[in-house]
């Protein structure tokens, strides 16, 4: 008996239809990681200091987080070439967004930075998962991100430990476990991405690009909602 083989037709994604079958998905990750980010955002881990907690700030507030993954996504897509002047420009906007916070002594930054952060990332986010390689776009992206983190990052620190004009050495350790943090994110996520060289790893980057993309365009969308008034 002869075995008759079926030949499979091959799976191509190409940039649109990745994003449109991961946005899906990528929404209900956001869901369930953004829901109770405003309730955990700012909440100190008791125990470990200052220093390290301002270290995971980045980490645990969602935008902060949002747009540290984009441009670590970013820089590893198109290592080592395009990082070469994207990270330089990520650290140096990220170290002068937070000396520049906390010169000006400003509790809070404001609704504008984080609006402006996300929307940073979710261009980030729409690069890495097209799969676009500008250098030029993704240092200028990334130092957006850097500064805007940084602005942020500062604000949100102060207000914790009550603003005013003279800095705390608790506030100064906190401000650089923050610069620190978010540092090391971004060079952990790049360099985990540069290691995925095989098709398939590159579909997944891209993947998670479009999920970023997914979850900044849902935080934008609950920002800007306007709630409903009944008569």
């Amino acid at each position: 008996a002869r075995r008759r083989h079926r030949h499979r037709r091959p799976c191509v994604l190409d940039g649109r239809g990745l994003i449109a079958r991961t946005l899906g998905t990528g929404s209900f990750v956001a869901l369930a990681v953004l829901w109770p980010g405003s309730a955990l955002a700012h909440s100190p881990i008791a125990g470990i200091g200052a220093f390290y907690n301002a270290m995971l700030h980045p980490v645990i507030v969602p935008t902060h987080a949002i747009g540290l993954a984009a441009v670590g996504l970013l820089l590893g897509q198109d290592a080592p070439r395009g990082s070469r002047l994207s990270l330089p420009a990520f650290v140096g906007a990220l170290g002068l967004g937070v000396a520049g916070g906390a010169v000006l002594s400003e509790p809070t930054f404001g609704v504008a930075i984080g609006t402006m952060l996300l929307v940073l990332g979710l261009l980030s986010g729409l690069m890495v998962a097209l799969s676009w390689r500008n250098g030029l776009l993704a240092a200028l992206l990334a130092a957006g991100v850097g500064l805007a983190l940084g602005l942020d990052t500062a604000g949100d620190l102060l207000a914790e430990g009550g603003g005013g004009m003279a800095l705390s050495q608790r506030t100064a350790l906190s401000l650089l476990g923050a610069w620190l943090g978010a540092v090391l994110v971004v060079t952990l996520i790049g360099g985990a991405a540069s290691a995925l060289v095989r098709p398939w790893q590159k579909i997944g980057i891209r993947a998670l690009g479009s999920w970023i993309v997914a979850a900044a365009s849902m935080v934008l969308a609950l920002q800007f909602a306007q709630p409903v008034v009944t008569s």
